[in-house]
């Protein structure tokens, strides 16, 4: 992996991605997008490649959205580094997902918005395991998931 400086994140130049269901979300626009969707997108920018993801899901079926009613998989991850987060009309958990290790908090960087409102689940996740909060990638992430907006 190639290790590309990440600008200061005021310097950066945002761009906006509109989903027609209503949900929007800003991303440094310098960014390639490599794949989209309906209900989803994957761009590719600094240090890794990002998705976000949009499902709608029944109030009835919100537990989806939090990662500490997921099984265990054959990996053993699990939430090893969260914090609650929340814009108008949704709360979440941003986290960190994957294997325990004595000496650091590593693995996938994700943030799940759930809108009882919008019935909507709001994904945003790297596509790399070795992101840490002390990564460059965590501030443009961090931000990334402050901008998501949901209207209908």
């Amino acid at each position: 992996m190639i290790l590309v400086t990440q600008p200061d994140i005021e310097n950066i130049k945002w761009a906006t991605y509109r989903f027609d269901i209503g949900v929007t979300f800003e991303y440094p626009s310098e960014w390639t997008i490599l794949s989209k969707d309906i209900d989803s997108v994957r761009f590719s920018g600094y240090e890794n490649n990002m998705r976000v993801a949009v499902y709608d899901r029944l109030v009835e079926d919100r537990a989806v959205a939090n990662p500490h009613t997921w099984g265990p998989n054959e990996g053993g991850y699990e939430v090893l580094w969260e914090k609650p987060i929340s814009i108008e009309n949704a709360d979440g958990l941003e986290f960190i997902w994957g294997r325990p290790s004595d000496n650091e908090v590593a693995g996938y960087l994700k943030a799940i918005y759930y809108s009882e409102q919008y019935e909507l689940d709001v994904r945003l996740s790297t596509d790399s395991d070795n992101i840490t909060i002390d990564s460059d990638t965590f501030s443009v992430f961090e931000y990334m998931v402050q901008s998501v907006r949901m209207t209908q």
